[in-house]
């Protein structure tokens, strides 16, 4: 059974986001599965760079095991898409941390560059994991904060990006901003 909208009980966001394209359809982990994995989509150097095009999280149980179910909003034609991140086993990715590069008028813009996350067991608030994709961070542009955390349990369960379009005769950014859904 897939979620929707109505299921979920927090919606985790950054203060750094940028500000173009618009908001994609959420997706979801069908219900009783969280996300204990991730992967992006990222486009390097090349004339027009755009770094980050999409994220997608990997499904699992709450033993941790995979289900088969992903979710990745939306997410642009470039790039080629990263290993994935697994958290330590039995623990749920509940928190994140985006790498944006705020729009300029100097050089090539590049919206969203990397995304990090927070992994921990579903019924405890406190210890966490760190969790990226390696190197942990994009040529371009800087961390925010941390978003809240997914309440005591609960994980991340769905997504929701903000795409920019294709721009025939000017500056791609593709992903701008995400946000992420918490569901018990």
């Amino acid at each position: 059974m897939l979620l929707t909208i109505s299921d979920h009980n927090k919606i985790l966001s950054v203060t750094n986001g940028g500000y173009l394209g618009d908001w994609g359809n959420e997706e979801f982990c069908t219900k009783g599965h969280y996300a204990i994995d991730y992967r992006m989509k990222i486009k390097g150097l090349h004339v027009d760079r755009t770094e980050l095009n999409a994220i997608e999280i990997i499904c699992g149980s709450r033993s941790g095991e995979r289900c088969g179910d992903t979710a990745s909003s939306g997410q642009q034609q470039w790039g080629t898409w990263t290993v994935e991140a697994l958290c330590p086993a039995k623990t749920f990715l509940t928190a994140f941390s985006l790498q944006v590069d705020q729009i300029n008028t100097i050089y090539d813009n590049t919206g969203a560059n990397y995304v990090r996350f927070s992994c921990k067991y579903i019924k405890d608030e406190y210890f966490d994991f760190g969790l990226s994709v390696s190197p942990g961070h994009a040529r371009y542009g800087l961390y925010g904060n941390w978003s809240d955390a997914c309440p005591a349990n609960s994980a991340i369960c769905g997504v929701k990006t903000k795409m920019h379009a294709y721009q025939v005769h000017g500056d791609d950014t593709a992903l701008n901003d995400v946000q992420f859904f918490c569901c018990e």
